[in-house]
């Protein structure tokens, strides 16, 4: 809003001048014509009437302009004031040393404590035609209101994360123990692309020949998503024992998550199985995961495509499907989540089925069935350059000798 126009450099008045010198340049600088800053009516009434604070200095420190705004709220006009050598002004615009500014020639913004108000600070150079700065203006724009509302927020951020850590850590002790059990060897790999994820898998036994295995993806992410995870762990926990058979269990589970009543768009994808240790039977119904499962055995990998409807309000009268395997030692079973198939490169391709099986007959066929979880996680790094944006879980169960079990 105003511009310089000077044929010689205006000198540089000395602290111990007079008001009325000082109060001379101010003149030149804001109202003179052809030979001095010219400042349009429009733009003097801009200045005076911000509501910022607004002063001039010369190069001494010498104010020799300050708006209304600074007039009213300092209580008197700080013309002819300096901001260094005049210890007995007290005045707000003696508050904040400028001397570091001075000789800049570049726009500087800095924020200051003045009086218990935050300031954000503008200095300026004002310079003549040959670029030696003759003086500096400086707007002082209070941010008090903004700035505690910052740290509100800021003090409510970081209690919500606090919040989010706390259900990390239960989320996460909720998590199966790795072990090896009598006829079962099981492993997990578990990353969550958020703080929370809205994966969950489990395995426990419902008798001493009968145990429990499913995995679960949970539409959406973060906090609802994990408080899914948790609902879906106590409901299966809760029913598995009233319901061995697994599709009679998917359809229970169906009816108790329709009691939520949380709408269409809020649903989950589960795979459910329960393994016979004693004739290696594992009976399983599909509720929608779309993620095949891959049974690794005789050195090939294949896949079980059971199409299944998602645990959702839209389908709760369509009954779901029960099927058997009979397994044999050494097979092994690979569950997974679509953060792993539905991963993309920078070229926005999908890892996807095909390459996730060419990494499975390698360690087929190196007999490394142990090593595929990790095998599997270092493949889609390298793909995907680290950057997972959706949750992954992988869970192995492979089929061993009968013995004694270990924990």
């Amino acid at each position: 809003i105003y511009t310089l126009s000077l044929h010689d450099a205006l000198p540089i008045w000395s602290a111990n001048q007079t008001r009325m010198r000082l109060k001379e340049m101010r003149d030149v600088l804001l109202f003179s014509g052809q030979d001095g800053i010219s400042f349009s009516d429009i733009s003097q009434q801009a200045l005076e009437n911000l509501h910022d604070l607004v002063r001039i200095l010369d190069m001494e420190g010498n104010v020799i302009y300050a708006n209304r705004s600074l007039k009213s709220f300092v209580g008197a006009d700080p013309t002819g004031t300096n901001c260094f050598f005049d210890e007995k002004n007290e005045a707000f615009v003696c508050k904040v040393p400028v001397s570091n500014q001075l000789n800049s020639k570049r726009r500087v913004i800095r924020e200051k404590d003045i009086d218990g108000r935050k300031y954000s600070i503008q200095t300026s150079p004002v310079t003549d035609e040959k670029g030696n700065v003759v003086a500096v203006i400086e707007i002082y724009h209070d941010i008090t209101r903004e700035h505690n509302m910052y740290r509100d927020l800021f003090n409510h951020i970081r209690s919500m994360r606090d919040d989010i850590s706390f259900a990390r850590r239960i989320q996460q002790s909720l998590l199966p123990t790795k072990k090896q059990l009598t006829t079962l060897d099981f492993d997990y790999r578990y990353l969550s692309s958020e703080d929370l994820s809205g994966d969950i898998f489990d395995y426990f036994y419902l008798d001493e020949d009968h145990l429990a295995i499913y995995i679960c993806d949970v539409m959406g992410k973060g906090i609802s998503a994990s408080m899914m995870t948790m609902f879906i762990r106590q409901s299966i926990r809760s029913l598995a024992m009233d319901y061995p058979s697994p599709a009679k269990l998917l359809g229970k589970l169906r009816e108790n998550f329709s009691q939520l009543k949380l709408g269409a768009d809020k649903y989950f994808t589960c795979f459910y199985a329960v393994y016979n240790r004693k004739n290696k039977r594992l009976t399983f119904a599909n509720g929608g995961h779309n993620c095949q499962p891959a049974l690794l055995r005789e050195g090939k990998v294949e896949w079980i495509e059971r199409p299944g409807l998602p645990i959702s309000q839209l389908f709760l009268d369509v009954p779901y499907k029960e099927e058997t395997l009979n397994l044999s030692e050494g097979d092994a079973l690979l569950l997974y989540t679509d953060g792993i198939i539905e991963v993309q490169n920078k070229e926005g391709e999908q890892f996807g089925l095909e390459r996730l099986e060419k990494i499975l007959s390698v360690v087929i066929a190196n007999h490394q069935i142990s090593q595929a979880l990790d095998e599997i996680l270092y493949r889609v790094n390298r793909f995907c350059w680290g950057d997972t944006p959706d949750d992954i879980a992988l869970v192995l169960m492979q089929v061993k000798k009968d013995s004694s079990e270990q924990e």
